[in-house]
């Protein structure tokens, strides 16, 4: 099993049972990316967030999004030991006032971490609480460590991601391939909000495309109880309601409709 930070102080463990890596090829891009060099090293990175937040009276039990497959790429010229660092999209539960570990998700992403994170992008997904979030008295405190998996080839077009409590069970898919299954005992707070982000860990990283590409997410649903219905987002203007982390101005979300949004980074 190898370890790479997923937030500060987390980390990252790969499975050695999941299935070998598929190859895939992304095509030939020539704009100004907007990627520069790192700047955390190993001792844990920062993360920036930007994305859409649904939530109203109800839980949410589900939350789906189609992503576009895009070469997520990480910050250059990494010093030594190493850099933790990385790039990704997801569809996130989470609760009501929860703590930094409180999230399920599923999405795709491409990492570098200290001792074995794949060096291409893959589907990932990952779950956490916090024992001060509401139900959670009594629990230990788990980090969100990211599992990378070619079930499902995260990345390599445009698909479907997918987290959903149901039949008390939390489970997560790529596409049709379930990437995620577990109890809902692990999971001691109660979802409320559907969450769908993109995600980096060094400020030099890229989120989702650059100025001239932007990567566009679509389709997001959510669902209001276990095996409930799914229903769109009504997302209204100006633009996206969800932003953490600000260390840079370089990273953006936009507001497409309803139910659309996309995010970049500014060509450096």
């Amino acid at each position: 099993m190898s370890i790479c930070w997923r937030r500060p102080l987390l980390y990252v463990a790969l499975l050695a049972t999941l299935a070998t890596a598929q190859e895939f090829a992304f095509p030939s891009l020539t704009l100004a990316f907007g990627e520069t060099n790192c700047q955390t090293a190993l001792g844990g990175p920062p993360s920036f967030w930007r994305g859409q937040q649904w939530t109203d009276s109800n839980q949410k039990h589900g939350a789906s999004a189609t992503a576009e497959g895009y070469p997520l790429r990480r910050c250059t010229n990494p010093g030594l030991p190493i850099e933790i660092d990385g790039s990704f999209v997801f569809s996130n539960l989470t609760p009501a006032g929860g703590g930094f570990n409180d999230i399920v998700q599923v999405g795709y992403g491409h990492a570098r971490c200290p001792v074995m994170c794949p060096d291409d992008e893959e589907s990932t997904y990952a779950w956490g609480r916090t024992h001060t979030t509401a139900g959670c008295s009594g629990y230990s405190d788990t980090a969100p460590t990211v599992h990378f998996t070619s079930v499902g080839s995260g990345g390599s077009g445009n698909k479907v991601y997918k987290v959903v409590h149901t039949a008390n069970r939390y489970q997560g898919f790529v596409g049709t391939s379930k990437v995620l299954d577990f109890t809902e005992t692990s999971i001691c707070w109660t979802p409320k909000n559907a969450v769908w982000f993109g995600e980096t860990w060094d400020v030099g990283d890229q989120l989702g495309g650059d100025a001239n590409n932007h990567l566009l997410v679509w389709n997001l649903q959510y669902t209001n109880s276990e095996g409930g219905g799914w229903f769109s987002t009504q997302f209204g203007a100006p633009n996206c309601n969800f932003a953490e982390g600000s260390g840079t101005s370089a990273y953006h979300c936009q507001r497409i409709n309803t139910n659309q949004f996309d995010i970049w980074t500014d060509n450096r």
